[in-house]
C-alpha cells in the first residue's frame, strides 16, 4: 500500500510500531512510554521507572520514526525512560471559544479522568473529606471489566455527596468544571 499510495507521512500510535522500509518520514505519537503494545498491561510494578527501558514494540521499531508526546510530562518520561527525544504536541482544544465563568464557584471538587485503579480516583474521596460540605464529582469513562469493578468499589466507598458522571458529554462535562470551586488532577 505505501509503495502504491506513495504518502508524505507515515501516522502511527504507540500501539503498533511496523518495521516499513521507506523514506518517508514516520510518526509515532506516544501517550504512555511504559506500556506494552496495544496499550493494556503496564510493566511490572516492581520495575522502577528508571529501569524501564524500551519495551518489545519500541525495541524493534527503527530509529527513524520522530516521538510525539502527548504532554510536557511524557515527553519526560520518554526521555527519561527510552532516552529518545521527542515533540509535544498537545490533544485538539477550541481555543477560540469564549468560557463564561460564574461569579461564584459553588462547594464542588472535580475529577476528570478514566475509571481505571492506576488513577487512584479514591484519594479524591479522602480529600473530600478533609474538606467539609463539599460535593465530589467524578466525571470519567470505562473502557474495560476492571475499569467496571474499580467504579463499583468507588461507589462502595464514596458517600452521599459524591456524584459519578460516566462516560458525560462535553456540555455536562463543561458545567461541573466550571460550577467547581477545585479540579483534581489525578
Amino acid at each position: 500500500i505505501i509503495e502504491k499510495e506513495k504518502p508524505d507521512i507515515i501516522f502511527v500510535s504507540q500501539a503498533n510500531l511496523p518495521k516499513i522500509q521507506t523514506n518517508i518520514p514516520k510518526i509515532a505519537f506516544v501517550w504512555c512510554p511504559f506500556y506494552r503494545n496495544f496499550g493494556d498491561n503496564l510493566l511490572p510494578k516492581e520495575k522502577k521507572l528508571s529501569e524501564r527501558k524500551r519495551d518489545s514494540y519500541v525495541k524493534e521499531a527503527p530509529e527513524d520514526y520522530i516521538l510525539l508526546a502527548n504532554s510536557e510530562w511524557t515527553s519526560n518520561k520518554i526521555k527519561e525512560i527510552w532516552n529518545c527525544k521527542s515533540k509535544v504536541l498537545y490533544p485538539p482544544c477550541d481555543i477560540n471559544k469564549k468560557v463564561i465563568l460564574p461569579k461564584e464557584k459553588k462547594r464542588m471538587i472535580c475529577t476528570l479522568s478514566r475509571f481505571n485503579k492506576h488513577k487512584h480516583l479514591e484519594n479524591a474521596l479522602k480529600i473530600q473529606k478533609m474538606l467539609p460540605g463539599f460535593e465530589l464529582h467524578m466525571i470519567g469513562i470505562v473502557k474495560r471489566k476492571e475499569d467496571k469493578d474499580y467504579l463499583k468499589y468507588l461507589k462502595k466507598i464514596s458517600n452521599k455527596k459524591c456524584f459519578f458522571h460516566i462516560d458525560a458529554n462535553l456540555k455536562k462535562k463543561n458545567l461541573i468544571l466550571k460550577q467547581s470551586k477545585y479540579a483534581l488532577n489525578l
